[in-house]
C-alpha cells in the first residue's frame, strides 16, 4: 500500500502525476483528502483509509487530557526558550498569555495527525507515503491567526505536510515526493490574516482606570452606561497592524531534551517549524506596538470576548498588565460555554471567565453573568402569520483533520450526520410546508457540500444571502430549525421566538453531563428531538398552531428554565456586570 497525504484534486500536480492517484495500491490517509462537494457523488470513497468511528466518552476525555500534559510540557520549553531568544526574564504565565491559543490548536492538530499515522502502521504494510515538494517554510506562520488559517485551509496542505514529517520522524516508511509545477504560498491567507489579526487603535480618555473593555460583545447603550459610571471615553481609531519583520532566526531558538515519549518528541522537534514569527522574529515589533499603545496604563479590570483568540496586541497588553496586578476576565462569546472542553486553555489564561448564565459547568473561575451578546435588545411577542415561512438554519463545516480516531469521528463524517437529518426533516415533511422552506447557511467551508447536496435533491428552497446573523431575519419567520446547537438557538430561544432543535451528539463531540438534563427537558416539551422523524411529525401536526405550542404553560416554563441557566436575561445588568468584578 502506498500512502496519498494530499488531495485529490490537487492542482499543483502535473497531469502525468495526477494519474498516480488512480492507481489501485493508492490510498488516501483520510477523507478530508477528498475534495468533493456533493455527498451523491463521493467518487474515491473506497480509496479512503477510515479508521474514525464515534465511541466512548472517555476516549475522547483521554485524549484531551494527554494533549493537556503535553500542552504544559511544552510550554516550559517554548517559555524558557523565548526568554533566552529575547534576553528577557518573563514567566511563564506571561508567555503562555501570548502564545495558548496557537499552541493549543497546534498540538491538538499534530496529535490527530500521529494517532492515524500510528493506527495506519499497526493495520497496513505501507510501502512509500506520497507527498508534496513544498518548501517548510510556507508554513511558518506571521501571527495566531495566519497559523491557525494555515492549519484549518480546506486545501489540507499543512496535514499533508505534518504526515510527511511525522512518518519520516518514525522512520522505516519511503518518502516519495512529487514535484508541484508551481510554487505553494498562502498569500490570500496571509491577507485574510492580515484582516483578522488587527488590532483597534483605541485611546481611552479617562478620570480613573478601572475596567478596560475590549473586543467585549455587550450592545452599544450598556457600554456607554458602564464608561459614563467609570468616567471612561473612548475614541475609536482605525485598525491597524503590526510591522513585519522577515529575517529569519529561528534555527537554534528552540531547547528541548528527550524523553521516552514519542509524540511529545515529535511535538517538540515540530515546534520551530511552526512557531508564528509574531513571538520569534517579530517580537520586538509587538513590544513597540505595545508601548506606543495609548490604552489605559493601570487598569484594574481588562475584558474580553474573543480578542485573546486572534489579537497578538492585545494579548502582550494583557500579559504586561497582569504582571502589574490587573484582572484579566474572559467572556463567553458564543454558545460553547456548556460542551467546549477548549475552554480549559481560556480559563487558565484569565482571572474570571464569565458564562451566559448558571448551567455552565462550574469551577473556581466560571462566574455567571447574562448574555452578553442581546442583553436589553428586544424583540417583538411572536405572531404566526400565515404568510411567513419556516427557516431552516444550517452548517457547512470545513473539512480538515481535526481530531485524533479515539472514539471522534472526521469533520466529513459530522457533515454527512448533520446533512442527513436536513435531508430526512425536508423528505417528511408536508408539501405544503415543504414549499415554504427557506434556508440559511453559516457557511464555514468553501465546498458548500451540505448546500449543494440539499440543493441537488431539492432545487427550489431558498437560500438567504445575506451577511444579517440569524436573530436579525427572524421575526420575518413563524419556525425556525436548528440541525446543530450553536449561538442561533439560544438567540431564538432567548428572544422568545419559536424553534426546534434536531439534535445529534456526535456533533459536538458530547455535550457536559450537567447540560444534557436540560436537553432532556427541552425534549420533554417538544423543543429538542433526537431524530428527524419525530420533528417532522410534530411540525406536520402543530404548525398551524405553533403560538398555542410556544406559549404554553409548560413550554414557557422549560424556556425560562433554560435561559436562565445559559442565556439569562438580567434585569439589571450595571450591578450584575458589577457582581462580576468581585474577584
Amino acid at each position: 500500500m502506498n500512502l496519498i497525504t494530499f488531495c485529490d484534486n490537487e492542482s499543483l500536480l502535473s497531469k502525468k502525476d495526477k494519474k498516480i492517484l488512480k492507481d489501485k495500491n493508492n490510498f488516501f490517509v483520510g477523507d478530508w483528502c477528498t475534495q468533493h462537494n456533493n455527498m451523491f457523488f463521493f467518487k474515491n470513497r473506497k480509496k479512503v483509509l477510515n479508521l474514525f468511528k464515534w465511541g466512548k466518552t472517555n476516549e475522547r476525555k483521554n485524549s484531551h487530557k494527554y494533549v493537556i500534559k503535553i500542552y504544559e510540557e511544552i510550554l516550559k520549553n517554548i517559555s524558557t526558550s523565548l526568554n533566552k531568544f529575547h534576553n528577557k526574564n518573563y514567566d511563564q504565565k506571561y508567555w503562555e498569555v501570548l502564545v495558548m491559543r496557537w499552541l493549543y490548536n497546534y498540538l491538538h492538530r499534530t496529535y490527530a495527525c500521529w494517532v492515524v499515522a500510528k493506527k495506519i502502521l499497526k493495520k497496513h504494510k505501507v510501502k512509500s507515503v506520497l507527498s508534496l515538494n513544498v518548501d517548510d517554510e510556507v508554513f511558518i506562520p506571521n501571527n495566531t491567526v495566519h497559523g491557525r488559517l494555515i492549519v484549518d485551509d480546506e486545501n489540507n496542505y499543512w496535514s499533508s505536510w505534518a504526515f510527511t514529517e511525522i512518518f519520516k520522524f518514525i522512520g522505516n516508511t519511503k518518502i516519495r515526493y512529487l514535484k508541484t509545477q508551481k510554487k505553494l504560498n498562502f498569500k490570500d491567507l496571509r491577507i485574510k490574516s492580515n484582516i483578522h489579526s488587527r488590532y483597534v487603535d483605541i485611546r481611552v480618555s479617562s478620570l480613573k482606570d478601572k475596567i478596560f473593555l475590549y473586543r467585549f460583545n455587550l450592545p452599544l447603550n450598556l457600554k456607554l452606561k458602564l464608561m459614563l459610571k467609570n468616567l471612561q471615553l473612548y475614541f475609536k481609531g482605525p485598525f491597524k497592524n503590526i510591522p513585519e519583520n522577515n529575517e529569519q532566526k529561528r534555527k537554534e531558538f528552540y531547547f528541548y531534551k528527550k524523553t521516552n515519549d514519542e509524540f511529545l518528541n515529535f511535538a517538540n522537534y515540530f515546534v520551530k517549524k511552526n512557531l508564528p514569527k509574531i513571538f520569534l522574529e517579530n517580537y520586538e515589533n509587538l513590544e513597540k506596538t505595545y508601548n506606543k499603545l495609548k490604552w489605559p496604563k493601570n487598569p484594574e479590570y481588562i475584558l474580553t470576548s474573543h480578542a485573546h483568540i486572534i489579537d497578538d496586541v492585545f494579548k502582550i497588553y494583557v500579559a504586561k498588565k497582569k504582571i502589574k496586578g490587573s484582572k484579566f476576565l474572559i467572556s463567553q462569546h458564543g454558545c460553547g460555554g456548556h460542551y467546549e472542553q477548549h475552554l480549559y486553555y481560556d480559563k487558565k489564561i484569565c482571572d474570571r471567565y464569565l458564562v451566559w448564565g448558571k448551567g455552565a459547568k462550574k469551577d473556581k473561575k466560571t462566574f455567571p453573568l447574562f448574555a452578553t451578546n442581546y442583553q436589553s435588545l428586544k424583540q417583538k411577542k411572536f405572531q404566526f402569520n400565515k404568510r411567513k415561512k419556516i427557516l431552516l438554519v444550517l452548517y457547512d463545516f470545513s473539512r480538515h483533520i481535526n481530531y485524533p480516531p479515539n472514539g471522534f469521528i472526521t469533520t466529513l463524517q459530522k457533515i454527512e450526520i448533520h446533512t442527513k437529518l436536513i435531508l430526512s426533516l425536508i423528505e417528511k415533511l408536508n408539501k405544503d410546508l415543504r414549499n415554504i422552506i427557506t434556508a440559511k447557511n453559516l457557511i464555514i467551508s468553501k465546498y458548500k457540500l451540505t448546500q449543494n447536496t440539499i440543493l441537488h435533491k431539492y432545487p427550489d428552497i431558498k437560500f438567504l444571502k445575506t451577511n444579517k446573523s440569524v436573530y436579525q431575519v427572524r421575526e420575518n419567520y413563524n419556525l425556525q430549525i436548528d440541525f446543530y446547537l450553536s449561538t442561533s438557538f439560544f438567540e431564538s430561544m432567548y428572544y422568545n421566538q419559536p424553534i426546534i432543535l434536531i439534535y445529534d451528539d456526535r456533533l459536538l463531540y458530547g455535550a457536559y453531563k450537567s447540560f444534557n438534563k436540560y436537553l432532556k427537558l427541552l425534549k420533554k416539551n417538544n423543543i429538542c428531538f433526537y431524530n428527524s422523524s419525530d420533528a417532522s411529525k410534530f411540525i406536520n401536526k402543530n404548525y398551524n398552531n405553533l403560538e398555542e405550542w410556544w406559549f404554553s404553560k409548560n413550554v414557557q416554563n422549560a424556556r425560562k428554565l433554560f435561559c436562565q441557566n445559559f442565556c439569562y436575561d438580567s434585569e439589571n445588568p450595571i450591578r450584575d456586570f458589577e457582581r462580576s468584578l468581585n474577584i
